[in-house]
């Protein structure tokens, strides 16, 4: 399977060249990814793929920026719902033996598990769910952001 990167900046510099880019920071947020790239897509589709996955109206884009236009409150909640879901029903035999349970609760948790990540100039890459829900939790309405470099990975 394959996904994207997409580099989103609140202080755009300059585009990320792949030379500056490793493996290993893939693999902190999605631990199978064996090979990444520049996307072969358009950039427009790239684009509008990113368009797709953000939460329904939390974004405007413009071209190349991405204004934080609301709060995505029910976005949050599911989050929030689900994860709660997931503790309640966990068993002291699967914290004990670390099933498979308590492993997406810590996934859940950790805010990982989305196949599409987010890189920024400082190299902090996260997946796309865990910097919506931190855009949510710092960044005031208006706030405006930079797509640059957009590669394409697979795991």
């Amino acid at each position: 399977m394959h996904s994207r990167i997409y580099q989103i900046e609140d202080n755009f510099e300059y585009e990320m060249k792949e030379f500056e880019f490793s493996i290993e920071e893939i693999r902190e947020v999605n631990d199978c990814a064996d090979y990444f790239g520049v996307s072969d897509s358009t950039r427009e589709e790239d684009l509008d793929w990113l368009d797709h996955n953000l939460p329904k109206g939390m974004f405007e884009r413009q071209g190349d920026m991405l204004i934080y236009k609301t709060f995505p409150k029910s976005y949050i909640e599911a989050k929030f719902n689900a994860i709660k879901e997931m503790a309640e029903s966990l068993t002291f035999g699967d914290f004990l033996n670390v099933s498979e349970r308590l492993i997406k609760l810590r996934e859940a948790l950790a805010e990982k598990g989305s196949a599409m990540l987010v890189t920024s100039f400082d190299h902090d890459t996260q997946s796309l769910d865990e910097w919506c829900v931190l855009v949510a939790r710092r960044c005031k309405i208006g706030q405006t952001f930079q797509v640059g470099t957009i590669f394409d990975y697979h795991f």
